[in-house]
């Protein structure tokens, strides 16, 4: 699946989930910032900021950021936003706060994660 072949709910959903993996260790590294620009390009930055503006806006706590994602049931929408959001995270290295919150997302979304991740987080958790 494609970033353009995502509806506005998924979207929304994959900008509060970016928001929540890169503030997840209170820094945003310019590793981070370079995988939120890949994403605006491939998304159109329009519409990237039109959707980061709203998810802004949508998103003020962690819980509805969560609360929202239990709305996306596309198995292939789930899979790619999980995909972006590991991304965000591996640069730098996954750090155990950011760990916390992929595992939640890949329970929620009943995703299968790779050993690599599960080595990786297993040390911060």
């Amino acid at each position: 699946m494609l970033i353009s072949e995502l509806n506005q709910e998924e979207r929304y959903a994959l900008l509060g989930l970016l928001k929540l993996i890169v503030r997840a260790d209170h820094q945003l590294s310019s590793g981070e910032t370079d995988q939120l620009r890949r994403i605006a390009k491939l998304m159109g930055e329009e519409l990237f900021l039109d959707t980061t503006r709203a998810a802004h806006e949508m998103f003020k706590k962690t819980s509805d950021i969560k609360r929202y994602s239990e709305k996306i049931t596309r198995h292939e929408a789930r899979a790619l936003l999980y995909d972006l959001s590991r991304e965000a995270a591996e640069v730098g290295g996954i750090s155990p706060e950011e760990g916390h919150e992929l595992n939640w997302l890949a329970k929620l979304w009943d995703l299968e994660i790779g050993n690599d991740y599960k080595r990786v987080t297993a040390a911060g958790d």
